[in-house]
């Protein structure tokens, strides 16, 4: 994604006052969100998924925040997606 193209995206929500079914924010100035496995969950069951936008504020009218740690915050998603995916799999096996 281009830096134009966030904006596009940043001002499309701005205007929608909300995240949408493609598109979520997550401010993640401090630490990871726990609420990213929640939007996580929800994207893996749409259509074409969605993207999380981490470093962007809703409850500030989508402004630009930064993340905690850019290098670590790839790392400390991990462990919350191989929790999902480890639920989702225990999920598939009981519907068998």
């Amino acid at each position: 994604m281009t830096e134009t193209e966030l904006l596009r995206i940043l001002n499309d929500l701005r205007i929608e006052q909300s995240d949408n079914r493609m598109y979520e924010t997550k401010a993640a100035m401090t630490d990871f969100p726990t609420s990213a496995a929640k939007t996580l969950c929800a994207f893996t069951n749409m259509p074409g998924g969605g993207t999380i936008l981490f470093g962007v504020d809703e409850k500030s009218n989508f402004t630009i925040t930064g993340v905690y740690d850019s290098l670590s915050l790839p790392c400390s998603a991990v462990p919350v997606f191989f929790s999902i995916t480890q639920q989702i799999h225990k999920r598939k096996r009981r519907q068998s």
